[in-house]
Order: C-alpha cells, then structure tokens, then sequence
C-alpha cells in the first residue's frame, strides 16, 4: 500500500520553452498479491517465473516472461500495466477475456494549433518489468533521459523505458484532430502476452470517442526505430534476412556537452576506486532461500541504535564485509559498502551472467556510461548465445576486462544517467565523481532482487559527512529528512526545461 506518482523538478534558470502544454505518465506494472506473499508460495511450489498466482493452481496454464532475446524478469506475478494508475486487466477466465471496467486515461489536448508540440514526461515506475511506449500517427521525438537533455533529438518509433528509467518525449499534434489515438505500453515479452498490454487515448478537442487507430506496421522495407534496447537485435529475422524493428542502444545516445565531465571520459585518468559488481544468484539451502547479490553477497543492513548516517564510519568498520565468499553455493550477507574519499573517481565494471535482466540505479549522484558490451545474439532469431566475450568471469572469482582492440576499457560513449538497463550476457563501465557527501544506495531496481539483497551502500567522503552532522543539532530527529532522502526508493524526475 502507499502512493506512486512524480515528483519533478525544475531548474532554477528556466530556457524559452517552445511546447504548447506537457504531461506526466506513470507507468507500472501491477500485481493482485505482494511480492513477499508471491515469492513464500512460488519457494513451495517450485515455480519461479509464471505470471499469475492462478497459474500456480493450473500448471497447463501457465504463462512465462521472456523477452524477445531469452531473458527473463523476476519471478514476481505481474498481472496488468498500469498508465497513471488506470489499466484493463486481461482475465482468459472471463467471457470477453477481461474482467475489467476502468476507463481508459487519456491526455485531453484542447487546443492545437499547427505544428503545435506537447512535452510527454515518462516514467516506468513499476517494480519488475521493462515497457515499450509508442503512440498511433504520432512519432517521438526523445531529448532527454534521467533530467539530462541529449546532444541530439532522436525520432523513433517506440521508446523502452526501463525500471526507474524517466524520458523526456515531444510529439507533434496530429493533422487529423477530428478523432482520437492509442497510446500504447507493452513489454518486451516475446510472446507478446495480451496481460502485458495498456492503453490510453491521447484525445483531441475533449472528443469523447474510442480511438480506431492502429500501430503503424513495420515493415522490412520501412521498418519502425525502437530506442533504449538492451541488446542489439529485437526479435527474428524475416525470411528476406531483413529486420521490421531496428535497435538503438544506449551506445546510439549522447549527451549534451554542458553536461559532460571531460575528466571522467579521459582514458588516461585512473580512477581512485575500481570496483567489479558481478550480477549474482546466490543459491538456496535446506536453511536459506536463495537470494539476488552482488559478486555473491547480499545487502544485510547494520543492527544499530542509531541511524547509520549518522555513525557512518562505526556502521562501516563494525558491520561492512570485505573480501568475502565469492562461492555460490554459500554466498553471504552483510553490510555491502564502497567507500570513496571526496572527488575521487569511481568506476564500477557491472557484468551481467545472470538470466535476468537488471536495471540499476544510483541515489545521489549522475555517472557517464563510457563503455557498453552487449550480448552474442543469434543473427537469426535475436536470441541469446553467448556472453560478451570482452569479460571473463571465472564463476568464483571478480570479472576481469580482456583489453582488446575492440573493447573494455576503451572510452567510446558520452552518456550520463543515474539508471541503466543491463541486458542477459553484457557489460557496462561506468564512471562517476564523488562530490556529493553521504550514504547512497547503488541497487537493482527490479523491486524483489533489492529486497533481497542485490544492493550495495556507497559511502562518499565520509569525514565532511561528520563535519556536517556535527555543525548541526545532535538530536537525531533533526537529521531524519537527510535519511530518507539518501535511502528512499522513489522515482524522482529532474526535468529539463
């Protein structure tokens, strides 16, 4: 139970503006039943990924999520999409397959002159899956990702939109404003399950009518443009060899060059901390379940008194795990920390051998994504056949960068995020400076991996953090806004004006 919804804020200098109106969109996966309930009976069952908690009860029925390139999400019960908190929820069960009869949402353009441009805010709020975004008759012109604008517009077709990933879209008002269109959410589910479909209706001059609109139909002669995949080939080829949907990857992004950090992009610069974060299952026993970690250790929180922010260095030096099993048949729990002195570098490899897809995301600061490794695909059916071949990872021991011509540690993007998408057998290096004194979570965002444990806390010049602490009161009550802003799990959105 509790709210869901954007918080955006704007910056303080304010540029020309040429759009005539702007809306939000939340969109999120939705469930019947909460993820702890779902995960205590998919252990006793023995099933991990279906898609409905009837399922469990009908084997014959049962429906799983993989993607178009044979990744999985977690094994949570996703049963509809949501678009600001309204969806239909699809029911084989019932007559006219749902059971549903919430309205549609729709975006009310009530005036539109020609050429007239609308700001769509984006934000796959959602706790599991990854959505496609696309609107009928309307192309989308994406500028900017997590608050920070791009170099260039990119105009596509259809936009995936990761967890806790916020873009910013314009579109064009329609030539025909006599009727209504769909805007559409899917997912990336390679059987295109109807239970994972939306709608809501981008609506003209208050026109009360159901759009008749369709998606326009991708061809291999004109085929659509999709932004933001997680790996480099969406779906199977036709039988001419050709494809109907072409990617672009992060690695066809770059930002803005007011918010580049040259220092970071420098090859020659060695970071001050390097640190390898292995996407990892930890397996079960007959006394533990099993659990999402990093390089085999999950997230266990210290047992203090007082609130971690405000002992950080005792939390650190009396709970933080350092150089522990790597083993995944044992694994561990404890407090997984990173520690960085002010303005130092950091530079975390993330490498995904895992099933699963994972989106991550760091509280409290932006990093640059200056290098991406994605996945061998089959050239034919886009599904996965091996793991980027640029990074060994022995099973127990830290992923190591093979430095060839071709990649790691070769500098080759100019892209900053605070959320990335990383794909079933790829790889990204990121880099970020440590200005922003605290204790900041870097977690995957599908929400059971991080409450199981696939998060680590970084804590960032830990010495101004007590020069801060100790000017103030030392009421803890003081302190507690400065708490939940470092450890909350929001979607906060940084717009871009």
């Amino acid at each position: 139970m509790g709210l869901l919804g954007g918080f955006i804020v704007h910056p303080r200098t304010v540029t020309t503006r040429e759009e005539h109106g702007e809306f939000v969109l939340v969109l999120n996966d939705w469930q019947h039943f909460y993820t702890s309930e779902q995960h205590q009976v998919l252990m006793a069952s023995g099933q991990f990924y279906p898609n409905s908690m009837e399922s469990l009860t009908q084997p014959s029925n049962i429906d799983y999520f993989e993607a178009v390139d044979g990744s999985r999400a977690a094994e949570a019960l996703v049963t509809s999409i949501l678009i600001n908190g309204r969806g239909q929820y699809f029911d084989p069960r019932a007559a006219n397959n749902s059971s549903s009869t919430t309205p549609f949402e729709y975006l009310n353009i009530i005036s539109a002159p020609n050429n007239a441009t609308y700001r769509l805010r984006l934000i796959n709020g959602g706790s599991v899956l990854s959505l496609k975004f696309s609107i009928d008759v309307h192309p989308l012109t994406v500028i900017a990702s997590d608050g920070i604008p791009f170099a260039q517009p990119l105009i596509v077709d259809q936009l995936i939109i990761g967890l806790g990933e916020r873009y910013d879209v314009l579109i064009k008002a329609a030539t025909d404003k006599t009727r209504n269109y769909w805007m559409r959410v899917d997912t990336m589910d390679k059987n295109n399950n109807p239970r994972w479909h939306a709608r809501a209706i981008l609506q003209y001059m208050s026109n009360t009518t159901i759009p008749t609109t369709q998606p326009r139909n991708c061809t291999a002669t004109q085929p659509c443009l999709i932004l933001n995949c997680p790996f480099a080939q969406y779906g199977p080829k036709l039988n001419d060899n050709a494809m109907s949907l072409i990617c672009l990857t992060p690695q066809n992004i770059t930002t803005h060059e007011d918010y580049l950090d040259r220092g970071l992009l420098n090859e020659t610069v060695v970071p001050n901390v390097r640190k390898t974060l292995q996407m990892t299952m930890v397996e079960g026993t007959d006394e533990r379940a099993a659990f999402e970690s990093f390089n085999y250790i999950g997230m266990q929180y210290p047992s203090m008194d007082i609130p971690i922010l405000y002992d950080a260095r005792h939390a650190r030096e009396q709970f933080a795990c350092f150089n522990r099993s790597l083993d995944t048949n044992t694994g561990d729990k404890c407090y997984h920390t990173v520690m960085a002195r002010y303005n130092d570098v950091v530079e975390f490899l993330l490498v995904n051998h895992d099933d699963d897809q994972h989106p991550l995301h760091l509280h409290g600061s932006y990093f640059h994504i200056v290098e991406q490794g994605l996945a061998v695909l089959n050239s034919t059916t886009g599904e996965f056949l091996a793991n980027n071949p640029n990074v060994d990872c022995n099973e127990h021991a830290e992923c190591k960068c093979i430095e060839t011509t071709e990649g790691c540690k070769k500098n080759n993007m100019r892209l900053v995020k605070d959320t990335i998408q990383l794909s079933k057998g790829g790889y990204m290096r990121i880099r970020f400076r440590a200005t922003n004194p605290g204790i900041w979570l870097f977690h995957c965002h599908t929400e059971p991996h991080l409450s199981r444990g696939m998060v680590i806390a970084l804590h960032i010049a830990e010495d101004r953090l007590f020069q801060s602490i100790a000017s103030h009161s030392t009421n803890i009550a003081d302190h507690c806004i400065s708490i939940v802003l470092a450890f909350a799990f929001c979607f906060i959105y940084l717009a871009t004006d």
